[in-house]
């Protein structure tokens, strides 16, 4: 009996939501002790959805519109929740929480869905190696659109394949899935090829052409009008085709290296994503539709992550949704397998739930990344200091010292950073973002990511403070360049040396590796330069 999508994940309630317990209580133990972890980048997203919530609209600045995001979907959630009152970074914390927690639900879902008879105990391990992935849970915990990407993905996969499983009732709710999945992140437009090329591959003739046309024809007038809509409005509101961000990001030589460099790192480092996709493949998982289609995913996942050329975050936070695609996938395999097994009358079935429950739990083991010697903090319910957080300190400096320039600068000075995150969100100045991601002349240069500064177009602009980083202590307002090849350029230029005198107060920050084995600390610096106008000459 096939359960329709109308009820909720595909059973009764209480059908997923107790097999789903234990990787829950897991899940929430670790995500309570990163709890404090936020990475700046997060704060970009936090300024927009500030702005769009107190009636300024999407923009950077009063009056300048630039589309320095790149998870609209995201900034719009938070900006909602912060308009009924919550801040902004606790805001993207409980939506990380609520859609970590329900991708571990899907998973269980998936499972479900494979035979009448499901083995409990492997309902209840199937989120287990997803709740134990330091890698989801790490960002899970960074307060960015990670995890509901990851939901999204594993959901519209799950939302179509109940639509083409059942006989009657809507076929176009996984558009809906597939929609939000494109608003959430640019490339998760691309992922409709998956379902794509599934009803394609159904097609034998004309009529069956046509009889897919007449099933589908809603499912696609949701998804691509939207997406239609959505980039004419893009392109009014902000002047240009394509986010700020994919000037910011792309370009230099070497993309498809990086990509494969990272996937390459990913599979050496978390190999058990692998091992999980060959054994739902081993264990027929082609066979079935479900499996067949997370899989799918999960290959089209890896192709869009090459081609992007990976990132620099640790931990891939690109390849994040791999691992619940990975777990759903042989959970459903594992399912179908066992179900095969008893309707053969093969008492080899009995066998299947203790091999499943010792190998997703040696896999869990193995692919945690948060040391055993820290376990029983977390299970105490603590807290872990942030130095192995994607900047360590920096999200809290930067707080800090962006309220201290809110009390003493005038509301229009406008204020040059590197780190456009948490100091321009407590400052709430206007900002020039020299990283190029929210500014759009320095986006537009050549170079790759990081690679792209102006710092003659920086000083043209006059800020009234600058923010620039050290790795060595400033000893008597000295400053030692080094931290940024944009930084350092711009402190080397004669109209900086000429205009900027470097204020008394620093702020640092450390940084620890995750390298559990490596304890040392690394130390930067935070120094604000303050203009001055200085006659010719002097």
């Amino acid at each position: 009996m096939r359960r329709s999508l109308l009820s909720p994940l595909g059973g009764l309630p209480w059908r997923v939501l107790v097999p789903t317990l234990p990787a829950l209580v897991v899940l929430g133990v670790f995500l309570n002790y990163y709890s404090t972890f936020v990475c700046d980048d997060a704060f970009i997203s936090f300024r927009y959805a500030e702005h769009l919530a107190t009636g300024r609209g999407l923009e950077w600045n009063p009056g300048y519109r630039v589309e320095g995001y790149t998870n609209f979907l995201w900034v719009v959630l938070v900006a909602v929740l912060r308009a009924v009152g919550l801040a902004a970074p606790a805001a993207a914390r409980a939506l990380c929480w609520v859609a970590a927690g329900a991708t571990l639900a899907v998973v269980v879902a998936a499972a479900r869905r494979e035979t009448d008879r499901p083995s409990w105990a492997l309902l209840a391990l199937a989120p287990l190696p997803v709740a134990l992935s330091f890698s989801f849970q790490y960002w899970s915990a960074l307060r960015l659109e990670t995890p509901l990407f990851a939901l999204l993905l594993l959901l519209s996969v799950y939302a179509f394949v109940v639509e083409e499983e059942r006989h009657v009732g809507p076929r176009w709710p996984s558009a809906l899935a597939y929609l939000a999945l494109a608003l959430t992140r640019p490339e998760g437009a691309v992922f409709i090829a998956v379902p794509g090329i599934y009803l394609l591959s159904r097609v034998r003739s004309v009529e069956r052409l046509r009889l897919v046309l007449r099933e589908r024809w809603l499912w696609l007038a949701l998804f691509f009008g939207g997406m239609a809509l959505y980039t004419a409005w893009r392109l009014i509101y902000f002047g240009h085709l394509l986010p700020n961000t994919y000037y910011a990001k792309v370009g230099g030589d070497g993309m498809l290296t990086k990509g494969w460099e990272y996937i390459a790192r990913f599979v050496d480092q978390r190999p058990h994503t692998f091992f999980m996709a060959v054994g739902a493949l081993l264990l027929g998982g082609a066979a079935s539709r479900m499996a067949a289609l997370l899989l799918g995913t999960l290959l089209l996942l890896g192709g869009v992550v090459f081609l992007e050329g990976g990132d620099w975050m640790r931990e891939f936070r690109l390849l994040q949704p791999a691992t619940p695609l990975a777990a759903a996938a042989l959970a459903v395999s594992v399912q179908r397998w066992l179900g095969a097994r008893r309707g053969a009358g093969s008492d080899g079935g009995r066998l299947a739930p203790v091999a499943g429950m010792l190998l997703l739990c040696a896999y869990a083991q193995g692919n945690t990344g948060t040391p055993l010697a820290e376990w029983p903090a977390a299970w105490r319910l603590q807290v872990r200091d942030p130095l192995i957080n994607l900047e360590g300190e920096l999200t809290m400096v930067s707080a800090e010292a962006g309220a201290w320039l809110r009390d003493r600068a005038r509301p229009t000075d406008l204020v040059a950073v590197n780190h456009a995150g948490a100091l321009p969100f407590y400052s709430g100045l206007p900002t020039l973002d020299m990283a190029a991601l929210n500014d759009l002349h320095i986006a537009r240069l050549p170079g790759a990511r990081h690679a792209k500064w102006d710092p003659a177009y920086v000083l043209g602009r006059k800020p009234a403070y600058v923010v620039l980083n050290t790795r060595t202590a400033p000893a008597h307002g000295g400053y030692v360049p080094g931290y940024w090849e944009g930084e350092t350029a711009l402190f080397e230029h004669p109209d900086f040396r000429r205009h900027y005198v470097a204020l008394p107060k620093v702020w640092s920050w450390r940084h620890r590796s995750l390298d559990t084995r490596a304890y040392g600390h690394g130390t930067a610096w935070i120094v604000i330069f303050r203009r001055v106008e200085r006659r010719p000459g002097r």
